[in-house]
């Protein structure tokens, strides 16, 4: 029988200790928007410096609200730096972010919720301003010796994602996403079974910089996953997904179709514990596109994940994924997303932690390959409980990626303070 109440307070916290700080936001997927915590949203982070975190810098939730049942972790963080090229052909600029949020816990219900805004203003080009308000609730239910997990999240953000700014925008564009995540896992003795179905709802407002190809986009995806159980040095996994994708106010010859896809994969995947963890998943995903989108066809997908720690304060994981046009972001319908990153974390002491991020994404934009690389190296270090002082600095390398610089570097200061 699973520790609910354990494993929810230990995922909530034991989240990445250092995220690099930038100016608008580009190609996030949802999860990366949310803690892990939140059920139905993301799988606990892999073993890492940054998810072994010791408790006693856990911060302490409110006390009047703690004695009743309900934590509540209020945290603010004040971000400042200089842009060297925000938008496409823009300058260097000066930036400032505060980021003001909120995580609650009930750990006896199973219950985690998370809300935060993010105001980002650059002194030289109000264009890349842009405003983020995220919020989600999220419920673990335990289901005899399984469980089943609900979960509600809606953001409302800017994007120049790949592809996304298509028009030749420089200023990001006004995103707004509702989503909900429905999942259920039953244990049968030799292997485990993993429903789950998500679905959600993006709406895109152009904000002066042309069309994105479309109005709204309603996505609903469902996988049902088998996996050997645990015991086995290594995990066989089969799984199964299919989804449908419908566009509303799609322009005419902007390549946006309503399409349904259907994916057969296999894989393995090793022990939590190992000293080496490796996830491998291939297979083929079959995609038909409405009248007016790109051609239907058969892709081949799959990601590879290899994660190093020799001890409990360093770790090496490295990520490669191809995904099909269905499920690779805006902009990119029909092609192929791949993606790599490389991550790197050491902690010489409790209060100081050392990361480096590789990261490199490719698709086809407007009819073009389109490539976007960065290298972002970064340190948290605890000054007290409450407070900690995280320095980063990061390049990007486009090619082909309309809206965005060709280069661009960030040197951020970042002071984050937890009661």
């Amino acid at each position: 029988m699973i520790d609910f109440p354990a494993l929810l307070r230990c995922i909530l916290f034991a989240l990445p200790a250092l995220v690099a700080a930038g100016g608008a936001a580009r190609g996030d997927s949802l999860g990366s928007f949310l803690p892990m915590a939140i059920p139905g949203f993301g799988v606990a982070p892999g073993v890492s410096a940054r998810s072994r975190l010791h408790s006693g810098d856990f911060p302490v939730p409110l006390a009047p609200l703690a004695s009743a049942g309900l934590e509540v972790f209020p945290r603010l963080a004040v971000d400042a730096g200089l842009d060297t090229a925000p938008g496409a052909g823009q300058g260097i600029t000066a930036m400032g972010m505060v980021r003001p949020e909120v995580r609650l816990a009930d750990p006896e219900l199973g219950l985690a919720g998370f809300a935060n805004a993010e105001l980002d203003r650059y002194a030289r080009d109000p264009a890349a301003n842009a405003n983020r308000v995220t919020a989600a609730l999220g419920l673990a239910l335990p289901f005899g010796p399984d469980r089943i997990t609900l979960g509600a999240a809606h953001v409302s953000t800017a994007q120049t994602a790949l592809g996304l700014a298509a028009n030749g925008g420089a200023a990001p564009l006004d995103v707004t996403t509702d989503a909900g995540r429905i999942g259920l896992r039953l244990g049968f003795g030799a292997f485990d079974a993993t429903a789950r179905v998500w679905f959600g709802r993006d709406r895109v407002a152009a904000g002066g910089v042309g069309p994105a190809g479309f109005g709204s986009r309603a996505i609903t995806r469902g996988q049902v996953a088998l996996e050997t159980a645990d015991g086995a040095p290594l995990r066989e996994l089969l799984l199964l997904r299919a989804g449908t994708t419908r566009y509303a106010g799609a322009l005419p010859g902007s390549g946006f179709a309503d399409s349904s896809s259907l994916a057969v994969l296999a894989g393995g995947v090793t022990g939590a514990r190992a000293l080496w963890r490796l996830r491998v998943v291939g297979g083929a995903e079959r995609i038909r596109y409405a009248e007016g989108g790109p051609a239907s066809g058969i892709a081949v997908v799959g990601d590879l994940a290899l994660q190093w720690t020799p001890d409990p304060l360093i770790a090496v994981d490295l990520d490669l994924s191809r995904r099909a046009g269905a499920d690779g972001g805006f902009g990119v319908p029909g092609s192929i997303l791949t993606t790599e990153r490389l991550g790197l974390a050491e902690s010489y002491a409790r209060d100081l932690l050392f990361t480096v991020d590789v990261a490199a994404r490719q698709g086809r934009v407007s009819g073009h390959a389109a490539t976007e690389a960065d290298v972002t190296a970064g340190a948290l270090w605890r000054l007290s409980r409450a407070v900690s002082f995280r320095p980063s600095a990061s390049f990007a390398l486009r090619h082909d990626l309309p809206g965005s610089a060709p280069h661009e570097a960030r040197l951020m200061l970042s002071l984050v303070w937890t009661p």
